[in-house]
């Protein structure tokens, strides 16, 4: 990087070489010479560890040159980090649970506090991988866990692959096993919270945060739980769901205040559920840096989004919460 030079990490996409040396720096030996299996989930906790080891690689490269971040590293580290991510969001979060050894331990805790529904997640997953929403009817015993991830046996051995079409597992035996891997990646657990209902299925909201407001959003409606668009759920104009103007003044006052818990960032994909009961304390918020720029890249001419914003990101550039300027562009990749 040259002196001044300002820079945007993007998305690696789906390049297995890249994977590897990210494996690689997470300490997975001879990850260089693994295999391409499409839609493998490979090592997801290494993965995170070696992310971040990039990360701060890039960071120090950027701090003896001088570099100005679209997004800073020491960010984009904690969006990619759920549970580090969750703490800065603090009361704009879903509740936490807890994280568990093994299936055992967790379906044990889920009968101590008898919670009948529960979502488990890697740290550093996007796009719903490594997602899997919990029930369990404790009156008939009866267990359901919906997810991405497809188990197969290959050579004797279970792998597990990210799935378009969502996973319905019943016998109790296979739940043990998905949750197990899920638990030996440092998987968490965390709050089901119920979605909105619009026309027989369940929404959310994906907002884009730009300097500190919101300037985007769109709907997501989903049969199932996971409303994710990849997966086949349908997009709406959010102004077709009806909602209040007070809703929406909630909606962005909780997009505003998630974005303050970001330092430095100019731009954040945001996740937003309104709860179901009224008497909620507001919605709740994720992250999701991956998918953030698919939903730029539908914009209508987004180099020229910054303009629109004025003199509000010309504030921002100048008071040291955004190193970047209307004017400046320059791009870098994961995988350069």
């Amino acid at each position: 990087m040259r002196p001044g030079t300002v820079v945007r990490i993007d998305s690696a996409g789906e390049d297995h070489g890249v994977e590897c040396q990210i494996l690689t720096l997470g300490g997975i030996e001879g990850a260089r010479g693994i295999g391409e299996e499409r839609g493998r989930v490979l090592h997801p906790a290494a993965w995170l560890r070696g992310f971040v080891s990039y990360l701060e690689r890039l960071e120090r490269a950027g701090e003896a040159c001088g570099a100005r971040w679209f997004n800073p590293p020491s960010q984009i580290r904690v969006m990619f980090d759920k549970p580090r991510c969750k703490r800065s969001l603090g009361p704009l979060a879903p509740a936490t649970i807890g994280a568990f050894a093994s299936a055992d331990e967790f379906l044990s805790h889920l009968e101590q506090i008898r919670v009948a529904g529960v979502f488990v997640k890697l740290p550093g997953s996007s796009s719903a991988s490594g997602v899997a929403a919990f029930r369990w009817h404790r009156s008939t015993g009866r267990q359901v866990l919906r997810t991405t991830m497809e188990m197969r046996s290959v050579g004797g051995e279970r792998h597990f692959y990210n799935s378009l079409r969502p996973q319905v597992y019943r016998d109790p035996a296979e739940i043990r096993q998905v949750l197990g891997f899920l638990f030996s990646q440092d998987a968490f657990v965390e709050s089901w919270i119920p979605k909105p209902m619009f026309q027989g299925m369940t929404w959310d909201l994906r907002v884009l945060g730009v300097g500190g407001k919101a300037m985007h959003r769109l709907a997501r409606l989903s049969r199932g739980p996971m409303t994710n668009l990849h997966l086949g759920n349908r997009r709406l104009d959010p102004a077709e769901l009806g909602l209040s103007d007070d809703v929406w003044a909630t909606v962005e006052r909780s997009v505003e205040e998630a974005m303050a818990r970001l330092p430095g960032c100019l731009y954040a994909g945001l996740d937003v559920v309104v709860p179901r009961s009224e008497e909620s304390r507001g919605p709740s918020l994720a992250t999701s840096p991956q998918a953030l720029w698919r939903e730029l890249s539908r914009l209508p001419d987004f180099w020229s989004l910054p303009q629109r914003c004025g003199e509000m990101l010309q504030r921002l550039s100048g008071n040291g919460r955004c190193g970047w300027s209307p004017t400046d562009r320059a791009t870098s990749s994961v995988g350069k």
